[in-house]
């Protein structure tokens, strides 16, 4: 068996199935900035339009109260909320694509996550968030060799949110939906455990390797929505694909591969949100006026 200066053990990919995964990698970036874009470009005309489609008698709205920038304020609400969730996880690297749900116990990874927001203005928010995701995959045995492995990954990121509706409408106007778009970055640590079989499919191809320091970035991009049940308590769905810098999530990283392409994942939680109590201020009642 042969051994390499930051690897151990050695597992055989053929090229073309390389050049495959790193054709529907593309395909799917793709597809991910084109609904971010699409959803911007709605968010950035659907005020526009409805302001034109005001009758010429109705009562122009406080449009001041929803500026955009325009910091965002409340008497008896704090500008931080936590919030907490759980959901499942999906891996995208060489060994499977994001699309083999069979070959990832139909996508039953468990996750975690919880963390604090901050309301910057009626539009923006920043969010700290830490999470825990598993994430188990075995190989396509036509490509890789019939081994499986098992991810343990922890993520701490800081993020900018969106909202698609400004937060003082939402409570002036009594609304109960809202989405928003989400994008950060953070640290990534990662433990990750080979099948016992997986040292058997050794070769001079590609490489099985155990990270010396497993750390690394990872960048989250995601599209979310919330369902307001009280004046402080939500419910809400959001969908994150984390791009990260790593080639290890599932201890398999190629040797000869021309284009090398790091191992993502995508997570679906669904999220309780509370907005923290505070004793009644009259300068935030005065902004608000």
């Amino acid at each position: 068996m042969k051994h390499c200066q930051n690897s151990d053990t050695y597992v055989t990919t053929p090229p073309a199935a390389v050049r495959q995964v790193g054709g529907l990698a593309v395909l799917k970036h793709t597809i991910l900035s084109g609904v971010f874009f699409c959803i911007l470009g709605l968010w950035l005309v659907t005020p526009a339009c409805a302001q034109n489609s005001t009758p010429v008698n109705a009562k122009t709205p406080n449009t001041k109260s929803n500026s955009f920038f325009k910091p965002y304020s409340h008497p008896n609400k704090s500008r931080f909320s936590w919030m907490a969730g759980i959901g499942v996880g999906a891996y995208s690297g060489d060994i499977c694509r994001l699309s083999d749900g069979r070959l990832q116990h139909h996508y039953f990874n468990p996750g975690l996550s919880a963390g604090l927001s901050y309301q910057l203005t009626n539009y923006i928010a920043t969010r700290w968030d830490n999470s825990y995701q598993m994430l188990r995959a075995r190989s396509r045995p036509e490509t890789w060799g019939d081994w499986s492995f098992r991810s343990h990954v922890w993520t701490s990121t800081i993020g900018v949110q969106i909202n698609l509706i400004s937060r003082t409408r939402l409570e002036r106007d009594h609304m109960r939906w809202d989405g928003y778009l989400l994008a950060g970055g953070g640290i990534l640590f990662y433990q990750t455990k080979l099948s016992a079989n997986a040292e058997q499919l050794a070769s001079s191809n590609s490489l099985l390797a155990k990270a010396k320091h497993p750390i690394a970035a990872v960048f989250p991009v995601g599209i979310g929505g919330s369902r307001y049940l009280s004046n402080r308590w939500s419910v809400g769905l959001e969908c994150t694909y984390r791009f990260t810098t790593t080639d290890l999530l599932d201890g398999a990283s190629l040797t000869n591969d021309p284009r090398p392409r790091k191992d993502d994942y995508l997570t679906v939680r669904v999220y309780v949100t509370k907005q923290i109590f505070q004793i009644f201020r009259y300068n935030d009642y005065m902004k608000r006026k």
